[in-house]
């Protein structure tokens, strides 16, 4: 993918804080629990559509705002979901773990 970053001296560290922003997105999204995921994914998409609202071009407008609204809710319902599934998963393999071992005598 190629990102028009314009006519700037320092590309590099565009780039650089664009992989760290990257980053830090993908850490939040893996480590923050259901509700602050779902907060994120809700803020994020506040943000372009604001940005949108920007646009003078009626038509872009609003063919941006489908497509960010269906991207971002396809993108932000699938985290959710992972999330979950992987959640489950976590608490099965634990149980198997667990075997036998009543916890209460912990």
């Amino acid at each position: 993918m190629k990102y028009n970053l314009g006519d700037s001296d320092n590309k590099d560290e565009m780039l650089n804080k664009m992989v760290e922003a990257i980053r830090l997105h993908s850490d939040n999204l893996l480590n923050k629990d259901h509700e602050e995921v779902a907060v994120f994914i809700t803020h994020v998409t506040e943000m372009f559509l604001d940005l949108i609202d920007h646009v003078e071009d009626d038509q872009i407008a609003s063919s941006l705002t489908q497509l960010a609204g269906s991207v971002i809710g396809g993108m932000g319902q699938a985290i959710l979901q992972l999330r979950e599934e992987n959640d489950m998963l976590k608490h099965d393999i634990l149980y198997k773990l667990q075997g036998d071992i009543d916890p209460e005598l912990n």
